[in-house]
């Protein structure tokens, strides 16, 4: 697969669109919500749908608007370097989040939120950046240290570092932060890795 690094900000991103508009539906429409979210009884019950649908069910407006913002900036300007890659980055972090929450957290209930896509995708675009070596890459090496260090906030305090869920009786889960920063970390690693090899292939 080759990379479009050509004009990406102005690129059309059919796959964040639809993440952040799907958010925006299913908000409206709780009777729907309920089929989606990650529902730990409902899961073992066969509703194993809800191991990925659960990323588009949100408990307020400030938690929707709060991820969608954050997800329309960095899918934008990440998802017009590679569709299937990128798509492959949301389902994998969806996945992969749930698939831990079923192993390891058995008490927690239900989940949602686009949070932990948000992650993925802006630890992708940051290494990225990184990796272009311009003149502008330290502004993506202090969003990657920003980033980290809210995870460890929140990871030590258990409440999110910009907004409150106190009142609505939600819990932020780090977890879900950290495993769509290391699904990032993992899938640029890949890339990286394969890029070697076919230079290398060239080089012969």
């Amino acid at each position: 697969m080759v990379e479009n690094k050509s004009s990406d900000v102005i690129k059309f991103p059919p796959l964040t669109l639809l993440l952040v508009v799907g958010s925006f539906l299913v908000f409206l429409f709780p009777a729907v919500a309920s089929y989606l979210i990650y529902d730990r009884e409902q899961l073992f019950a066969g509703e194993w749908w809800r191991l990925v649908t659960g990323i588009l069910v949100h408990f307020s407006w400030t938690h929707l608007t709060y991820n969608a913002v954050i997800l329309l900036v960095a899918g934008w300007l990440l998802e017009g370097k590679n569709k299937a890659r990128f798509l492959i980055l949301i389902l994998a972090t969806g996945l992969m989040s749930s698939m831990y929450f079923v192993l390891f957290l058995p008490d927690m209930n239900r989940y949602g939120g686009l949070s932990g896509i948000a992650s993925a995708v802006v630890v992708y675009l940051c290494l990225l950046k990184i990796k272009e070596r311009l003149p502008t890459r330290w502004i993506w090496v202090v969003i990657l240290i920003l980033f980290a260090s809210k995870v460890f906030y929140e990871s030590v305090m258990q409440q999110a570092f910009f907004v409150s869920y106190s009142s609505l009786m939600i819990n932020v889960v780090p977890s879900t932060h950290i495993i769509g920063a290391m699904v990032a970390v993992l899938m640029v690693g890949i890339r990286n890795w394969v890029q070697n090899i076919i230079s290398g292939v060239r080089a012969l």
